[in-house]
Order: C-alpha cells, then structure tokens, then sequence
C-alpha cells in the first residue's frame, strides 16, 4: 500500500500474496477467477485496509496526524481493527443489524419493520443494563432479565411481550447457521415462552355493519371514505394490506357470479371471494376504484371516530396481561375498533350464521381451522345463549333429544 503526497513517498506492506496473472492493475483488486477463489476474501480485507488507509491520510490533511507515521499507525490501527471486529463478530445487535440490512426488500415490509423494532428493543435493553449483548449472553439468565424489562420498563402486555423474544430467537438461529456462535440455549423447548393470554377482540354484528352503512357523512368525506373502505374489509374477511387496495382489476365474473380475486399480500395466497349486496353498493359507489389508501394509524382514527357517531359506544370488557398480571378495563367499544377488526366481524359474523369454518378459510385465506378460529371472537354470554338455543331445540317436551 502507497501514499504520494507533496514528493514524499510512503508504503506499508499488506500482507496479502496474489500471483501476478491473478492480479488487476487498474483495479488494484485481485481479478475474479474460478482458478483464484480467494479472490473474495482478498479484496475484502483490501477494502477494509483501504478504508483505515484513508481515515489515516485525512487526518493527515486535518493536521491530526503526521505522514511519516504511516507505517506505524497502519500497524497499529489494524490490529485495533481485527480486534474490535472479531469483538463485534460476537454481538448480537451489530449481527441483527447486518442481518436486517441484507434482507431488505426480501422480506415483507411489516416483518422487517418487527424485526428492526426488536433490534431497537435489545439496544434499549442493553443501555438499561449497561451490558453489551453477546451470543454467548443469550441464555435463561437472560431471558429472566429480558422478560422483566419488557414487562416494568417497556409495559409490554404478555402476548407481545413473547412475539419479541420470538424474534431475538429468530437472531440467534440465524446467526447459529453461519456458524458465529454455537449457543444452543435459546432452541430448547419453552425458551420464548412467557405465557400467552387469549384476548376478546372487539368485532361487528351484521347489524352494526349496517348500522355503519347507513351513517350519513356526506359532510364529512374523509371519515365517510374511511367508513367505506372499513366495511369493505367486514364484507370480504381481508387483511387491512389487502381490502385497502382493492380496484376494479380485482372483480372477476364465474358462472355468472361475480366474484373478487385477490392475491394476499403477507401470504401470497390467491382467494376469491364472492361480491354480497352489500359490498356491491359500496364498490359500485367508487366505480370499483376504492380510494387511495391512507395511512393505517390515520386510518384507525377514522374508524373509531366513525364508529362512535355510529352510537357503537356499549361497553366492551376486556383484560391486558403484564407481567403475567391480569388487569380487567371497560372502555366504549369504538376505541377498541381498528383496521384489523373488519377481517374478524367477517370471520365471527358468518361462522355465527353457520357457514362453515372450511368454506369461510377459502376466503380468509387461513389454513388451519385453529388459525380461523382464532379470529371468531364470541364471548361468553354469546356462547351460553347459543347454547341455550340448541338445547331448547333439541329437547322435545318428553325430554327426548331429537335430530335437528
């Protein structure tokens, strides 16, 4: 390696022996070859000594340092920098950070937005602890420490309270299979368990559906857009990603019934989905181009807001889980409505009517009956009355169950 500067000359020699035919002279990089495959990992450690070359000469020019020193500060500044990555080869969060860089654009947005947030997560665990976070660190010890800054620092509820320690394992496996650590810990059985809680998720009645639909919001074109949209996700059980960007490109006819064709978004999974009255009304208000999407928080807003001129205001009893202490809140059921809600009045409102669960995955697109379910949001007084009604049908006066 040279520096000419002003008539004066200095070199330091790299280390590296590359054979003459292998070498570019006007690249100054050994040349790509299936003869020469340490090609790579030549000009790798060239680009990092080029690098440290030039953070030296401007400070020459800075007047922080002095040419002559060239060789002695190269020396010197390399090893600090083998050291120091070899250092950072061992921690979790410059990995996580790499790794998130190298999988941008090939991941859906929303799970490397989840990912990056957990990375911000264990940089505040970190400050908090005053600890730098090794691979080797990443034990039940750990977890402990983890799960309770999660609960009384950042005041996580249970469930996503585990979904980020989910995603630390998920760092760690990564990490694991190129072979930087071999900390097998976090792969046994229950380590990201913290315990989870089935939540009662508000959902719509068809008659709150209707009563949204015919809400009059003419004076007010932003929350009647947002309205529209929202009950284009109660009428077809889509993810918010999916039911915002419907267009006319969307409607298919088959048999004469027609019909939406939809790839989803986080699956990649094609479902149709068939076109009730009431979705047609509103489609056909828009020629079929719903409006542009808005953002989702905005979005959320919207629905609350329009929800609660709707009168949707009855109570809604729920329960938050932190540090695995349970917290009942009542709150008007409008403040708990969101975006995602649409897709579980779809699933709970048909699966109500009778439609069977099978039929309604081939439109939400779920695979597994336990995933659908999951999204039928009856809560007890629902259950018992239902209940009730099946048993009163079943019993004949005589006491005597009979087929119904």
């Amino acid at each position: 390696m040279v520096i000419n500067w002003r008539g004066t000359r200095r070199t330091w020699s790299t280390g590296e022996m590359i054979p003459p035919q292998y070498w570019s002279n006007k690249t100054n990089r050994a040349k790509a070859s299936a003869s020469f495959p340490e090609n790579v990992s030549i000009n790798d450690r060239l680009r990092r000594l080029e690098r440290i070359a030039i953070e030296f000469f401007n400070e020459v020019l800075q007047g922080l340092a002095k040419l002559e020193d060239f060789k002695s500060e190269m020396t010197k500044r390399v090893d600090w920098n083998y050291t120091h990555e070899k250092e950072a080869a061992r921690q979790l969060i410059p990995y996580a950070e790499k790794f998130l860089e190298a999988k941008k654009g090939q991941i859906r947005i929303g799970t490397w937005r989840a990912y990056k947030t957990t990375v911000g997560v264990l940089k505040s665990f970190q400050e908090h602890t005053g600890k730098t976070l090794q691979f080797e660190d990443i034990d039940h010890n750990f977890k402990a420490e983890f799960i309770d800054f999660l609960f009384s620092v950042r005041e996580y509820e249970q469930n996503y309270a585990g979904k980020t320690l989910s995603r630390v394992q998920m760092f760690m496996r990564a990490a694991k299979d190129e072979g930087l650590h071999g900390n097998e810990i976090p792969f046994r059985s229950r380590f990201n368990d913290v315990g989870t809680k089935t939540k009662l998720h508000p959902v719509l009645s068809f008659a709150e559906m209707e009563q949204l639909q015919r809400l009059d919001l003419s004076h007010k074109k932003s929350l009647e857009r947002a309205r529209d949209v929202f009950l284009v996700g109660c009428y077809t059980g889509q993810r918010w990603s999916d039911y915002s960007r419907l267009t006319i490109s969307n409607i298919v006819e088959i048999e004469g019934i027609q019909l939406l064709d939809v790839t989803q978004v986080k699956t990649d999974e094609r479902v149709l989905i068939p076109v009730l009255p009431q979705l047609s009304e509103i489609l056909s208000k828009y020629d079929f181009d719903l409006p542009k999407p808005i953002s989702n928080q905005k979005f959320n807003g919207y629905i609350k807001e329009v929800c609660r001129l709707a009168g949707i205001d009855m109570p809604f009893k729920y329960s938050t889980y932190k540090a695995k202490v349970r917290e009942d809140i009542e709150a008007p059921k409008y403040e708990k409505i969101t975006s995602h809600c649409a897709r579980r009045s779809f699933a709970t409102a048909f699966y109500l009517m009778g439609i069977p669960a099978y039929d309604l995955m081939k439109v939400t697109g779920h695979k597994t009956e336990t995933q659908f379910l999951q999204y039928v949001q009856i809560d007890q007084q629902t259950a018992a009355v239902r209940l009730a009604k099946v048993f009163k049908a079943s019993f004949t006066e005589g006491r005597h169950l009979r087929a119904i």
